[in-house]
This record gives structure tokens, sequence and C-alpha cells, in this order.
């Protein structure tokens, strides 16, 4: 029986938010920010501005998980399924990369974690696919607790939890709330990564998918919204200098609203592409391959390296877009080649077990 086409608005949006991790990271592991801000002036807002047009891409993918399993009646087999679709690409690269490496000669035995290789999800290799192999396994229970309310319950519920993670929490974390605003013991979210942020995501997606209305053409006012959040926080940065510091968390308020508003945005572009989708079922590899901890510190500090001001020519805007597209489509060939492995294992082991 064919499968329908999904539409492929809400798949760009997945290739986006891959190279807007791509470029997170590199401005986190290169020193990019550190050296733009030395230099001031145009360069310093630039690094800012795009900073904050980023900030919320791990949000979006767990939304638009929310956003997709809502509606479906999540049996045993479908959650093992996808938990088997996350892990084992997970497993393979963790076990894979520390071996190629040693036998290349590029780290020594010392830099490898051999246990961990191993256990990639309880070791949290990868932090945010341990969070969302959690969420895979909650979302039937999620769904029914969804489903188990009206609109306006789970409109409370969703205003409750964000006045707890996007006001209450950050507050608490900010000068000079912070002397009398506490969430210690009670709510420790390391910066908007915890648990507690995904199942939020989840939700929200879910009441996207259920209750916001859809009117089935582009709504540029969500663009609109989404630039001036990143404008807000740029401002609240030179206005009060201590906000910095909450600015960068995934829920603050201002990169909630980002995430929202690029679903929204996006879901209306509606075209189907094969390319498109085909694409973007690589962007779970992408962020496994370029995120491991041997790889990132090899990307960053070696291959892609920026040790002076000399970057810093007319063109480097085009040079960290080439560097992070060179290390999205590097890593979808990687993956590629694991796919070609894994459908050659699988046909063999049914060869195997039919005679």
């Amino acid at each position: 029986m064919k499968t329908k086409m999904r539409e492929s608005g809400l798949e760009l949006l997945r290739i986006i938010c891959m190279l807007q991790i791509i470029f997170l990271h590199f401005g986190e592991h290169t020193g990019y920010r550190e050296l733009a801000s030395k230099m001031g002036g145009i360069n310093s807002y630039i690094s800012s501005f795009t900073y904050y047009l980023c900030r919320a891409p791990i949000y979006i993918f767990l939304m638009l998980t929310g956003y997709f399993l809502v509606k479906k009646v999540m049996t045993f087999q479908d959650v093992k399924r996808r938990i088997l679709k996350v892990y084992a690409p997970m497993l393979f690269f963790s076990i894979l990369i520390p071996i190629i490496f040693l036998g290349l000669n590029i780290v020594n035995l010392t830099d490898v974690n051999v246990p961990k290789m191993f256990f990639p999800f309880l070791s949290r290799t990868w932090y945010f696919l341990s969070g969302y192999i959690l969420i895979i396994i909650f979302s039937p229970f999620l769904n029914k607790l969804i489903h188990a309310m009206d609109k306006k319950e789970f409109k409370t519920l969703l205003i409750i939890i964000a006045l707890m993670l996007c006001g209450w929490r950050i507050l608490a974390n900010l000068e000079p709330f912070n002397k009398f605003i506490s969430t210690e013991l009670i709510i420790i979210n390391q910066g908007g990564k915890s648990l507690y942020d995904y199942i939020f995501m989840y939700l929200l997606g879910g009441y996207l998918s259920l209750y916001w209305k859809n009117s089935n053409k582009l709504e540029f006012k969500y663009l609109f919204i989404f630039i001036y959040c990143a404008i807000m926080q740029c401002i609240l940065i030179k206005l009060h200098h201590p906000y910095s510091r909450v600015a960068t968390y995934n829920d603050n308020i201002f990169a909630v609203i980002q995430a929202v508003c690029l679903i929204l945005f996006f879901r209306n572009l509606k075209f189907k592409s094969k390319v498109i989708n085909y694409i973007s079922s690589y962007t779970l590899a992408i962020y496994i391959i370029h995120e491991h901890y041997l790889v990132r510190n090899f990307i960053w500090s070696k291959v892609f390296a920026i040790h002076s001001l000399a970057f810093f020519n007319y063109i480097y805007p085009l040079k960290i877009i080439g560097v992070c597209v060179i290390i999205f489509l590097g890593c979808m060939l990687i993956d590629f080649l694991r796919r070609i492995l894994f459908a050659g294992v699988g046909k063999i082991k049914n060869k195997v077990f039919s005679q």
C-alpha cells in the first residue's frame, strides 16, 4: 500500500533547525562569539543577532514530536519502534566513532570513556536524545492526559507550567530577583534542558496541533514576531547586562515564542518534496555524529578552529555558512553509508532466517 507523502514545510524547518544547531555549536566551541565581541561594532551585533535567531531548534524538535504524535494512538509496539529508530544509530556511532578515532590515532585510549560507549542513553552522551527517548516512552501517557482535558483545561495547564519554567525559574536566576526568588530543590532544569521542559514542549506542540487555528495560508506575522524576539533579546542585554545569563536558556520565554512562531509559519508552507523529506530524515544522525564528544573536539579544535581575528574578513559570514553546510552534508554522507550497511545486514539476516 502506497503511503501518503508528508507535507514538506515542517520537514524544511527540521533541516533549518539542524543548521541552526550546528551554527550554535560553531559559536560555542570555536570562540567566534568572543572574538566578534572583542572586535565590536557591526561584528558584535551580527554575532548577537544571529545567535538569538537560532535559540529555538531543540524546542522545535520536541514540539514537533508532540505536534505529530498527539493525534496518534501510541501502542507499546509504536513506542518500541520509535525508540529503536533513535537508539540504533546512537549505539552504532557511540561504539564506532571511538574505534575509528583510536584506529587512526586521532585520540588516545585515555581520551575514550569505554563504558560510556555501550550505554549512550544512560550516560547522556547526547543529553538531548536521552531526554527525547524519555519523551517517546511517556508519549502514550501524555496523550491520554491531553485528550482527557478540554481546551480550556489544557490551556490553563500550559500557562501554569510556562509561569514556572519561563517565569519563576528565569527570575530565580536573574539579578536582582535572585536575591529573594528561588527554585532550589523545586525546579532544577539546567537552563531549559530538563525533562520538565521536554514535557512542556511536547504538551505545547500537542496544543498547537489540536487547537491552534490553521489558516492554511502563509502568515508572515509569525516571522515578524520571531525576528522581533531576537531583537528584544539583544536590547535587553544592552539595557541590563545580567540578563545575558538567562537569555541563553532554552526555556526563556522569547525562545519559546520563537519556536511556536516558526512551527506556525512553516506548517502553512504547503508543498511536497521528496528531496526535502529525504534530507530531513538525516537530521537525527547529523546531530548524533557532529555532537559526539570526540567528533566535537576534532571538528572545532582541529578542522574548523578560529585562531585569530584574521578570520573576520569581508566574507566571514559566508565562511560560517559554508562550515555549517559542510558539516551537515559530511554527517549526512556518513549516515548514508550506515544506512547502506544496515540494509545489507538486514537482507542477509532475512535470507538466513528464511531458509
